[in-house]
């Protein structure tokens, strides 16, 4: 029984180093495609209005492929307070 346990236990620890290593060679985000402004394929969701003394936009981007055929998108809200900062507000 004391065997099998061990046995066990040094083939998790196989299969866990293995899966390390194959981690560290590919990582999970491409850092050249996080910065090729191409591949994020930006949807407008909401165009520029007006909310409150701001103006704002709502867009969504493509961050990743977690696999084949599922991207992950995330929602991005812009921001423009140029009316704010040329009134002196």
């Amino acid at each position: 029984m004391k065997t099998f346990r061990l046995i066990s236990l040094l083939v998790a620890l196989t299969l866990s180093f293995a899966a390390t290593i194959n981690a560290a060679e590919k990582p999970l985000f491409s850092t050249e495609e996080i910065l090729d402004e191409s591949t994020l394929e930006p949807k407008t969701l909401q165009d520029w209005h007006p909310v409150g003394a701001t103006r704002q936009k709502l867009v969504e981007i493509n961050v990743a492929e977690w696999w084949p055929g599922q991207d992950y998108r995330i929602v991005d809200r812009k921001f423009n307070c140029s009316d704010l900062i040329r009134r002196g507000g």
